[in-house]
């Protein structure tokens, strides 16, 4: 730790590196839900004959990601 810095910095450092530990745990939970959950339709596609990919589903479901993304999330 660098003598200019303060020790109450250095704990809300620590705060934030566990909130997004915590974080990125949920968000892998929840991608693999949504994988089991695209498994289960691929399944159901293949069982009706149908195709798999879905390029109409697709673009819904990519213009859902963005519209929904009221944060503008950043390459950073």
């Amino acid at each position: 730790m660098g003598s200019d810095h303060n020790e109450g910095d250095w704990q809300t450092l620590d705060r934030y590196r566990q909130k997004i530990d915590r974080i990125d745990r949920q968000l892998i939970s929840l991608l693999s839900k949504r994988q089991d959950a695209a498994a289960a339709i691929g399944q159901i596609k293949r069982d009706l004959g149908i195709e798999i990919f879905d390029p109409a589903r697709e673009k819904q479901v990519l213009r859902s990601v963005i519209s929904t993304n009221r944060r503008n999330l950043t390459k950073e």
